[in-house]
């Protein structure tokens, strides 16, 4: 495939979106983070990535969950010559490295997940046994649940910020919203609760309003390990053996002619974002043989 013939597939009004990296030719349409063939505001289609990517935290593994559709006549051949390293793009990949090593979040996310799930199955049958020695089992974990959240929140949005790009695709906005509003009402429901622990063998506001938020968070964890399912594995896993594959189209007018090879499985809709700095400056590629000009800075 040209260059040529790489730019017509843009991803806009309706064509599919395709982009090269290191000679390949990857179809991304499918990908909720190139809808209208822009990615995050600094990449478009039809274009070769691999200048823009060269200093981006993830290698070609990334590409491999898109399908290849072919090969770039003309790769882009990136220059060997070391430069000089940026130092906030250095920090930026230390940390980048450290998350891949650690995983800090999901380390910590899985204690008040099943604090929360205790917490809120004992405080249920509290109501069938109202015992005092429930009623502060309950309460007990359900404050270690509430500390250990806000503790597994910071790598969370950390790793929101230096992994996904802040990215405000659903499940990280689900994410943040329901994580911040258990926080808030279970320190509320903490401080009801210090204040005046018989509330929990009555039916007054407070008393229901503490009960609530036990059985609520409980129900509010399922909820963000739903959505952090959706992140890691996105929606296109393989199931009984059987690959899932994309749905046939029909290619435009304006599609090269010839066979395409079979697609691989669809990525997940919230893969890793491309890490590239856009305040790169564009890379020049060298006059071809028999050009009469020499190409264009690449965009």
């Amino acid at each position: 495939m040209t260059r040529h013939e790489l730019g017509r597939f843009d991803g806009q009004e309706g064509r599919p979106a395709y982009i090269a990296y290191k000679g390949k030719v990857y179809d991304v349409t499918q990908s909720p983070l190139w809808q209208g063939g822009e990615h995050q505001g600094m990449h478009r289609a039809g274009a070769d990535l691999t200048p823009m990517l060269r200093d981006a935290p993830h290698g070609e593994e990334v590409f491999a969950r898109f399908p290849v559709v072919g090969t770039l006549d003309d790769p882009v051949r990136l220059p060997e010559a070391p430069q000089a390293p940026d130092a906030e793009r250095e920090r930026r990949r230390h940390w980048q490295a450290l998350y891949r090593k650690y995983h800090p979040h999901p380390m910590l996310v899985h204690f008040p997940i099943a604090f929360h799930l205790f917490a809120a199955a004992m405080d249920l049958y509290f109501f069938i046994d109202p015992k005092a020695h429930f009623a502060a089992a309950v309460f007990y974990t359900f404050f270690a649940a509430t500390v250990m959240g806000a503790v597994a929140m910071v790598p969370g949005i950390i790793s929101w910020q230096i992994n996904y790009a802040r990215s405000l695709q659903r499940p990280f906005v689900v994410k943040l919203i329901v994580a911040t509003v258990m926080l808030l009402v279970g320190v509320v429901a903490i401080v009801v609760y210090l204040e005046d622990p018989r509330i929990v063998y009555g039916f007054s506001a407070e008393g229901i309003f503490y009960h609530a938020t036990v059985v609520l968070t409980g129900l509010g964890v399922i909820v963000l390990g739903y959505y952090g399912g959706k992140i890691t594995w996105g929606e296109s896993m393989p199931t009984d053996g059987h690959e899932t594959k994309p749905e046939a189209r029909t290619p435009p007018e304006s599609e090269p002619s010839g066979a395409v090879p079979e697609k691989l499985p669809l990525a997940g809709k919230h893969e890793l974002p491309f890490a590239a700095d856009s305040a790169d400056a564009p890379v020049v590629l060298p006059r071809r043989e028999g050009a009469g000009a020499a190409a264009g800075p690449v965009k």
